[in-house]
């Protein structure tokens, strides 16, 4: 009797290790944020995060928005996960870039406005458009991480320059009320604001967000691309989604208008929560289920969702939705570059523009938002 009470005994505590051990594997592969086995994920994303911040880097800096937005993941992605190299290595890229070494080009004549209408053949920095200046996010981010004044002469004039003009609201000059420039102009003035902490900077973000979101955002949470195309465009979206987010954590609480920022940023959050897809991506057009699964506008929505969860904005039922978001995001890259990235899209008129618009694998669209996600998964845990 005793040898068939070891016997069981043997078998229980051999299935019991056998349970644990799956357990374990289990937990390495989906760790619960701020366990032990989380440091394990960490250790993923930064080895994945890695890989696409080494593809960034095989591309010339360039005086394009995806690129300049990449580059700047890349220097957010380095200082959160510590790796100076990468660091070292956008600044070498930049400071050898060819068109670091010549003047701002503006689109216009300074003394009259009127427009030049002759653009230089190579690249060039240019002003005179919110897709151009934002260039200057990148070496505010140089000056930021470093403190070497050289890199911000040139931000600073791109900065100013936005606001040369203003229209009777306010906003820009430059405004087209296309959802996308919410990033392109407040991205800019933020980190304006950051360097210099001059506060006109972050008043010009803040008028500018405010302005466009009375006109695009709608009762869902969510915003139309342009004040004349009403479609939900997810990476459209995204761009709302992840400047809200850079601003408020960079907006001091007391400002005047933050609280009413927040609200417009916890309406879209809660609109976007309901609308992410069991894979954990969201679609090409936010509210169509038929549409595509997008990757660049789910990892600008993982980014905001992540990084109102770490400043306690957003409740932690939230934090299941940017995990999800990662999680989904992390299957579709392989060799540093992610896939189903929708391209480059401009205003359509009609709603199959943007349903059949084709996808990238490697598109800087979808480089740039991943390593912004890649950041805030980070800091998040």
């Amino acid at each position: 009797m005793k040898k068939w009470i070891w016997v069981l005994l043997v078998v229980c505590n051999i299935a019991i290790g056998v349970d644990t051990q799956k357990g374990i594997l289990r937990n390495a592969q989906n760790p619960t944020p701020g366990t032990g086995p989380g440091a394990k994920l960490d250790k993923g994303i930064v080895k994945i995060g890695n890989a696409v911040a080494e593809n960034v880097l095989s591309i010339p800096v360039a005086a394009r928005y995806p690129t300049v937005c990449s580059y700047y993941g890349v220097l957010k992605f380095a200082q959160a996960s510590g790796n100076q190299k990468l660091i070292d290595a956008v600044i070498a890229n930049y400071n050898t870039a060819e068109i670091t070494s010549q003047e701002i080009f503006y689109s216009y004549d300074k003394a009259t406005g009127a427009d030049k209408r002759k653009l230089p053949k190579t690249d060039r920095i240019r002003a005179g458009h919110v897709d151009w200046n934002v260039f200057g996010i990148l070496p505010f981010e140089l000056y930021l991480q470093k403190k070497d004044e050289q890199y911000l002469k040139v931000a600073v004039e791109l900065a100013d320059d936005e606001w040369a003009k203003l229209r009777e609201d306010g906003m820009t000059a430059y405004t087209r009320l296309w959802v996308d420039d919410m990033f392109m102009v407040g991205s800019l003035q933020v980190q304006a604001y950051k360097a210099t902490g001059k506060e006109i900077y972050l008043d010009r973000c803040l008028t500018q967000l405010l302005g466009y979101a009375k006109v695009l955002q709608q009762q869902n949470g969510l915003f139309q691309h342009t004040a004349e195309v009403p479609v939900f465009w997810g990476r459209g979206n995204g761009w709302a989604a992840a400047v809200m987010a850079l601003t408020l954590e960079n907006t001091p609480k007391e400002h005047p208008k933050r609280q009413e920022l927040m609200d417009v940023y916890l309406k879209m959050m809660a609109g976007l929560k309901k609308y992410q897809a069991k894979s954990g991506l969201w679609h090409q057009i936010v509210i169509d289920a038929e549409s595509y699964e997008e990757t660049s506008s789910t990892g600008m929505f993982t980014y905001a969702i992540a990084t109102g969860v770490k400043n306690g904005w957003l409740d932690k039922s939230y934090q299941k939705t940017a995990e999800n978001g990662w999680k989904g995001l992390v299957k579709k890259v392989k060799d540093g570059q992610v896939s189903d990235v929708c391209v480059g899209t401009g205003q359509g008129k009609m709603y199959n523009h943007y349903l059949n618009r084709p996808t990238k694998t490697g598109d800087l669209h979808g480089q740039a938002p991943f390593l912004w996600a890649a950041t805030a998964m980070l800091k998040m845990r």
